[in-house]
């Protein structure tokens, strides 16, 4: 007896008649978001629970919206929309404001990437026309990728950086309603089914212009692979009457992206009404910028290509212990595995020009768009004025200040190995149709004839060997880079490596000593103003306070405090001599920050002026210097 195989088109009968809510608990999805869960949990509870600056003002501002205030832009910055705080807010009205409940909402924040990722995956196998499990194989590799990124990448989703993880949830859904969209135009959709496909489009990029101006990566990907969808029908025009005009015509749709746009920026639009359009001339004056010099492009290109890219590649954390002049860490087993399915893409996407082999223009199909996003996103780094401004040309070490702007290659990461998985599995499904039992069956009753499909057998077992080596070594390198993170480095910031590993000592000095008001950096004073829920307010002085109210309200208070960054050598800090050499009194106590630095707190016993000329030359070379 031998075993009955179902035709490939029964399979997709049977499949279709399952109830679509049992394919939905069914999906592989749920395990991918189960994995994204464990991993992420495990880092925050692994990790230290010091919240830098930088991301407490995002939960200041997510404890003033349960206040009733409405900001639509974050602190100082009226080009980063206040998304990320008002669903943070969500999750301190029903637990409370903490640093835990804050990285538990960045999670959740941070899971839609896996669910987009899922999405996106199955409109590129349809590009490629795959089928069964080949399709199967690429959207589950993708996914489990997105759920557990390289480490650097999902430490920084699990910031609270005012809308950067927003950012490229709004980039990867901008690249899926541009990619659907030309797949139902090249299916002769219906024109009303078009109009609202541009109208959904137009919708994202307005909308992910107000979360942040970073979403030009995608936009300008979409409308290159539009482009060139346009192009290639204006070439080479299908064979039926009229193609290339109904092709123009329906391209006159693309002007419906425009009040769509509109709507979705909505936001931005009211506060430029507000404030005499300072969000637009903020962008404008910024994105241009001082142009830089041919050398520092190709400085910016080395940095990017040897350390930040590497970094948001393979995963190195420019934190860790070991990381040192002369020993970036970059070189990761994610990096090595990756560059190698990147490269190999790179040369599919070339030799598809040529030759037009299934295997080559697959790949082809499956990773263009994620390379076209890449290479935006490479380049616009590289030759960004703001980039320029803010890289220190140093070797690769621990300051990182502009990897940021070049972590959305994270969300095109996924499709290259997937992709590379996917074909190599494609080369274990028998062909014609036939499945493999099929196959055993009928060569075995071919009496006296060597099997002509015997060769192709005896390779599948190693290649899907293969497949599951590949695929282990990258899970587990994954898996072992966040077991063997050092805690106290995880989320510690690379902009500021001075920062307090944990503010409770301090918080509990200045509740006992009754200081409600100081004056600080606002690496040391955003997440003391944050823990404690604005019972104590700590920021830096005005006019340099982000937060313009607070730092109001403490020089308008009675009495407040000061607080330094001190070399722990430093025995009798600078502030101090002034006030000695003033005969003011005063209390101080240091707090051990990094090795080598202290953090000091020195609460005079009267008010002093921070306008006092010389307290606020003092000021400028200590506070208003930041980290």
């Amino acid at each position: 007896m031998h075993s009955i195989a179902i035709p490939p088109h029964q399979e997709e009968v049977q499949e279709h008649a399952i109830p679509r809510w049992k394919k939905i608990l069914r999906s592989p999805l749920w395990l991918c978001l189960l994995v994204g869960i464990i991993v992420r949990i495990f880092l925050i509870l692994h990790g230290s629970s010091a919240l830098p600056g930088d991301e407490a003002l995002t939960g200041i501002q997510a404890e003033n919206i349960l206040r009733g205030l409405h900001p639509i832009y974050y602190y100082d910055q009226p080009y980063m929309g206040s998304l990320e705080a008002y669903i943070l807010a969500l999750f301190f009205a029903v637990a409370g404001p903490s640093v835990l409940v804050l990285r538990i909402g960045m999670t959740c924040i941070s899971l839609s990437l896996v669910v987009l990722t899922w999405f996106f995956s199955s409109a590129l196998a349809d590009q490629a026309k795959l089928k069964g499990s080949v399709k199967s194989i690429f959207m589950i590799v993708a996914t489990l990728i997105a759920a557990l990124p390289p480490l650097y990448d999902v430490v920084i989703e699990l910031r609270s950086w005012g809308g950067y993880v927003e950012a490229m949830i709004s980039m990867l859904w901008i690249m899926l309603a541009g990619l659907q969209l030309t797949q139902r135009w090249q299916a002769q959709a219906s024109r009303f089914e078009l109009t609202w496909r541009w109208l959904w489009l137009g919708f994202l990029i307005g909308f992910g212009f107000w979360i942040d101006p970073l979403v030009v990566y995608a936009v300008v990907a979409v409308a290159l692979w539009i482009g060139g969808i346009i192009l290639v029908g204006l070439l080479h025009p299908v064979e039926r009457p009229d193609a290339r005009r109904k092709l123009l015509l329906e391209t006159l749709l693309a002007f419906a992206t425009i009040p769509s746009a509109v709507i979705g920026f909505i936001p931005g639009i009211i506060y430029g009404f507000r404030h005499n359009w300072t969000n637009v001339t903020y962008v404008i004056h910024n994105g241009a910028g001082q142009p830089s010099s041919l050398h520092m492009k190709l400085q910016l290109a080395k940095i990017y290509s040897t350390c930040t890219a590497a970094r948001v590649i393979g995963g190195s954390v420019p934190t860790a212990p070991d990381v040192k002049i002369g020993h970036s860490g970059v070189l990761t087993a994610g990096l090595v595995i990756n560059g190698i399915c990147i490269a190999l893409a790179i040369i599919a996407i070339l030799a598809s020009i040529f030759w037009r082999h299934p295997v080559v223009v697959r790949a082809r199909e499956l990773t263009l768009l994620p390379l076209i996003f890449m290479v935006i996103t490479s380049v616009v780094f590289c030759f960004s004025s703001i980039v320029a401004l803010e890289t220190p040309i140093t070797p690769c070490m621990q300051l990182d200040q502009t990897g940021r702007y070049a972590v959305p290659l994270t969300i095109a990461l996924p499709f290259f190995l997937a992709a590379m998985m996917a074909l190599l599995w494609q080369a274990t499904v028998p062909s014609s149709g036939r499945t493999e039992s099929q196959t055993n069956a009928d060569d075995q009753m071919v009496a006296g004839r060597v099997p002509q499909n015997k060769t192709a057998r005896n390779v599948r077992l190693p290649i899907k060997i293969a497949i599951l080596l590949v695929l282990v070594i990258y899970f587990s390198t994954q898996f072992t880079a966040y077991a063997t993170s050092y805690p106290p480095t995880v989320f510690k910031s690379a902009a500021c490596i001075k920062i307090l590993p944990d503010e409770t000592p301090l918080v509990q000095y200045m509740r006992q000593n009754g200081i409600r008001y100081a004056f600080a950096t606002g690496w040391v004073a955003d997440p003391i103003t944050f823990v404690t829920n604005g019972e104590i307010i700590a920021s830096e002085p005005p006019p340099k306070g982000r937060i313009h109210t607070e730092s109001a309200a403490i020089a308008q208070s009675d009495h407040y405090a000061f607080l330094f960054f001190v070399h722990t050598s430093d025995t009798h800090f600078g502030f101090q001599k002034i006030l000695d050499k003033h005969h003011l009194q005063y209390t101080a106590k240091r707090f051990p920050s990094q090795p080598g630095w202290d953090v000091l707190i020195v609460n005079p016993k009267q008010k002093i002026s921070f306008k006092d000329p010389l307290i606020d030359k003092y000021l400028h070379s200590t506070i208003y210097g930041g980290c």
